[in-house]
C-alpha cells in the first residue's frame, strides 16, 4: 500500500498463513470495505476501492478472527482544480430553460459535480441543487424553472 492514492483507487490486499476456510474481513479506518474467503492453503487475495476520506494516513486491517495485520494507506491531499462557469454568463437574466456549462475537471479518482442555483450571490438561499452530476453540462427541466 505504499505511495499516495486518491478516492476510488483500487487497493489490492493479499495474505498467507490465515485460517483455511475462514473469512478475511478488510477494514479501512475501522469500517468494513471487503471480505473474502481464505483458500485451503491459508492464502487470500481481494481488492477494494479507497473510500472518500480525508487526506493523510488511514489504517487498513485484515483479519480472519485469529490473525490480523494492519498497514497504512496514504490518501492524496491535492484536490482537483475548480470548475469555471462557461454558460450562461454569471450576470445573465432568467431564460426559459437555461443550459449550464462549466469547464471540465480531471482527476484520476473521478469527478462528480454539484450544481447550485441561488437567489443571492452568497448562496444563502439555494433555489436548486443537483449533486452527483458526471457531465460538465446541465439542462434545466420545466419543473426546475
Amino acid at each position: 500500500m505504499p505511495g499516495k492514492r486518491q478516492c476510488g483507487s483500487e487497493i489490492m490486499v493479499n495474505g498467507t498463513a490465515y485460517v483455511p476456510g475462514a473469512t478475511v474481513i478488510v477494514t479501512y479506518d475501522s469500517a468494513q470495505v471487503a471480505s473474502t474467503p481464505v483458500n485451503n492453503d491459508g492464502s487470500f487475495s481481494t481488492a477494494f476501492k479507497a473510500p472518500v476520506s480525508k487526506a493523510g494516513r488511514h489504517t487498513v486491517t485484515l483479519t480472519d478472527g485469529t490473525n490480523a495485520i494492519s498497514g497504512v494507506f496514504m490518501m492524496d491531499s491535492t484536490p482537483p482544480s475548480a470548475a469555471n462557469l462557461i454558460a450562461p454568463p454569471s450576470d445573465a437574466r432568467r431564460e426559459d430553460l437555461p443550459k449550464f456549462q462549466w469547464s471540465p475537471v480531471r482527476d484520476t479518482s473521478g469527478v462528480a459535480y454539484t450544481l447550485q442555483i441561488a437567489q443571492d450571490s452568497g448562496f444563502s438561499s439555494i433555489l436548486l441543487q443537483k449533486t452527483g452530476l458526471t457531465a460538465n453540462t446541465y439542462q434545466l427541466a420545466n419543473a426546475e424553472n
